[in-house]
Protein backbone atom coordinates (compact mmCIF):
# COMPACT_ATOMS: atom_id res chain seq x y z
CA UNK A 1 0.00 0.00 0.00
CA UNK A 2 1.36 3.68 -0.99
CA UNK A 3 1.93 6.10 1.83
CA UNK A 4 -0.64 8.83 2.37
CA UNK A 5 1.07 10.31 5.13
CA UNK A 6 4.16 10.21 7.63
CA UNK A 7 4.39 12.00 10.50
CA UNK A 8 7.64 13.76 11.78
CA UNK A 9 9.02 14.48 15.48
CA UNK A 10 8.58 18.53 15.68
CA UNK A 11 9.10 20.28 19.02
CA UNK A 12 5.33 21.38 20.83
CA UNK A 13 3.54 20.99 17.63
CA UNK A 14 2.77 18.04 14.79
CA UNK A 15 4.35 18.04 11.39
CA UNK A 16 3.52 15.57 8.77
CA UNK A 17 4.06 14.93 4.68
CA UNK A 18 1.22 14.61 2.50
CA UNK A 19 1.90 12.51 -0.24
CA UNK A 20 -0.46 12.60 -3.96
CA UNK A 21 0.19 11.87 -7.78
CA UNK A 22 -1.89 14.91 -8.24
CA UNK A 23 -3.37 17.82 -6.21
CA UNK A 24 -6.37 16.55 -5.49
CA UNK A 25 -4.61 13.49 -3.92
CA UNK A 26 -2.12 15.24 -2.12
CA UNK A 27 -4.89 17.85 -0.71
CA UNK A 28 -7.08 15.12 0.65
CA UNK A 29 -4.18 12.97 1.94
CA UNK A 30 -3.30 16.55 3.98
CA UNK A 31 -6.76 16.60 5.15
CA UNK A 32 -6.86 13.07 6.14
CA UNK A 33 -3.37 13.63 8.18
CA UNK A 34 -4.55 16.52 9.90
CA UNK A 35 -8.15 15.11 10.89
CA UNK A 36 -6.35 12.64 12.21
CA UNK A 37 -3.68 14.28 14.43
CA UNK A 38 -7.33 15.07 16.06
CA UNK A 39 -8.60 11.94 16.54
CA UNK A 40 -8.31 8.63 14.96
CA UNK A 41 -10.35 8.70 11.61
CA UNK A 42 -10.20 4.83 11.44
CA UNK A 43 -12.04 4.05 14.49
CA UNK A 44 -14.37 7.05 13.75
CA UNK A 45 -15.57 5.09 10.51
CA UNK A 46 -15.72 1.74 12.49
CA UNK A 47 -17.84 3.50 15.08
CA UNK A 48 -20.31 4.95 12.76
CA UNK A 49 -20.31 1.24 11.01
CA UNK A 50 -21.24 -0.46 14.18
CA UNK A 51 -23.80 2.35 15.28
CA UNK A 52 -25.66 3.06 11.86
CA UNK A 53 -26.62 -0.78 11.87
CA UNK A 54 -29.05 0.42 14.26
CA UNK A 55 -32.44 2.03 13.57
CA UNK A 56 -34.47 4.99 14.38
CA UNK A 57 -33.31 7.89 15.85
CA UNK A 58 -29.96 6.06 17.25
CA UNK A 59 -27.94 6.44 14.05
CA UNK A 60 -25.56 8.82 14.16
CA UNK A 61 -26.18 11.71 12.26
CA UNK A 62 -22.79 12.79 9.84
CA UNK A 63 -22.22 16.13 8.97
CA UNK A 64 -20.86 17.70 5.50
CA UNK A 65 -19.11 20.73 5.25
CA UNK A 66 -18.60 22.19 2.33
CA UNK A 67 -15.38 24.23 1.46
CA UNK A 68 -14.79 26.70 -1.47
CA UNK A 69 -11.23 28.68 -1.95
CA UNK A 70 -9.34 31.18 -4.06
CA UNK A 71 -5.63 32.07 -4.32
CA UNK A 72 -3.09 33.56 -6.25
CA UNK A 73 -0.85 30.60 -4.78
CA UNK A 74 -1.11 27.04 -4.35
CA UNK A 75 0.39 26.82 -1.27
CA UNK A 76 -1.85 29.22 0.67
CA UNK A 77 -4.88 27.37 -1.24
CA UNK A 78 -3.76 24.47 0.49
CA UNK A 79 -3.49 26.58 3.81
CA UNK A 80 -6.76 27.94 3.38
CA UNK A 81 -8.43 24.92 2.81
CA UNK A 82 -7.00 23.26 5.59
CA UNK A 83 -7.26 26.49 8.18
CA UNK A 84 -10.78 26.54 6.98
CA UNK A 85 -11.65 22.67 7.59
CA UNK A 86 -10.44 23.08 10.97
CA UNK A 87 -12.10 26.40 11.87
CA UNK A 88 -15.58 24.92 10.61
CA UNK A 89 -15.07 21.64 12.64
CA UNK A 90 -14.39 24.00 15.76
CA UNK A 91 -17.22 26.01 15.47
CA UNK A 92 -19.92 23.03 15.00
CA UNK A 93 -18.12 20.62 17.34
CA UNK A 94 -17.19 18.28 14.74
CA UNK A 95 -14.79 15.11 14.73
CA UNK A 96 -13.73 15.27 10.75
CA UNK A 97 -12.79 11.97 9.03
CA UNK A 98 -13.62 11.44 5.63
CA UNK A 99 -13.11 13.74 2.60
CA UNK A 100 -16.02 13.17 0.16
CA UNK A 101 -15.07 15.19 -2.73
CA UNK A 102 -12.25 17.25 -3.92
CA UNK A 103 -11.63 19.52 -7.16
CA UNK A 104 -8.32 21.60 -7.18
CA UNK A 105 -8.02 23.72 -10.48
CA UNK A 106 -6.23 26.22 -11.57
CA UNK A 107 -8.33 28.87 -13.99
CA UNK A 108 -6.39 31.49 -15.42
CA UNK A 109 -4.17 32.95 -12.60
CA UNK A 110 -6.22 31.27 -9.68
CA UNK A 111 -5.94 28.08 -8.36
CA UNK A 112 -9.78 27.23 -6.95
CA UNK A 113 -10.36 24.43 -4.30
CA UNK A 114 -13.46 22.85 -3.50
CA UNK A 115 -13.69 20.29 -0.99
CA UNK A 116 -17.09 18.41 0.59
CA UNK A 117 -16.03 16.74 4.17
CA UNK A 118 -17.76 14.46 6.76
CA UNK A 119 -17.82 14.94 10.48
CA UNK A 120 -19.93 13.85 13.30
CA UNK A 121 -20.78 15.81 16.44
CA UNK A 122 -17.62 15.10 19.09
CA UNK A 123 -19.79 15.42 22.04
CA UNK A 124 -20.27 11.18 21.96
CA UNK A 125 -18.64 9.76 24.61
CA UNK A 126 -16.56 7.10 23.26
CA UNK A 127 -15.26 9.51 20.46
CA UNK A 128 -14.00 11.68 23.23
CA UNK A 129 -11.69 9.32 24.18
CA UNK A 130 -10.38 8.62 21.09
CA UNK A 131 -9.43 12.24 20.63
CA UNK A 132 -5.78 13.08 20.27
CA UNK A 133 -4.42 16.73 19.80
CA UNK A 134 -6.27 19.67 20.35
CA UNK A 135 -5.31 21.15 16.89
CA UNK A 136 -5.32 24.99 16.99
CA UNK A 137 -4.51 26.10 13.91
CA UNK A 138 -1.79 25.36 10.70
CA UNK A 139 1.06 27.08 10.17
CA UNK A 140 2.56 28.13 7.12
CA UNK A 141 6.12 28.17 8.01
CA UNK A 142 7.63 25.59 5.29
CA UNK A 143 4.42 24.53 3.29
CA UNK A 144 5.21 24.15 0.24
CA UNK A 145 4.03 21.77 -2.59
CA UNK A 146 7.31 20.26 -4.24
CA UNK A 147 7.87 17.52 -6.75
CA UNK A 148 9.54 14.54 -6.55
CA UNK A 149 10.33 11.20 -8.41
CA UNK A 150 7.26 9.48 -7.26
CA UNK A 151 4.81 12.71 -7.28
CA UNK A 152 4.23 15.42 -5.26
CA UNK A 153 4.31 16.25 -1.61
CA UNK A 154 4.09 19.32 1.10
CA UNK A 155 5.17 19.12 4.76
CA UNK A 156 2.63 20.47 7.36
CA UNK A 157 2.97 21.88 10.64
CA UNK A 158 0.06 22.16 13.01
CA UNK A 159 0.23 24.46 15.96
CA UNK A 160 -1.24 22.15 18.98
Amino acid sequence: MRVLYRYFNHTADIKFRAYGNNLNILFKNALLAMFNSNSNINKIKQYIKKNNKKQGNNRIKIKKLYIKQISDNINELLWLILQDALSNADAEELFLYSVKSISIKKNNSKYIGKVQILGIKNNIDYLNKLSKFDVKGVSMLGMQVKNSKNGIYVDVILDV
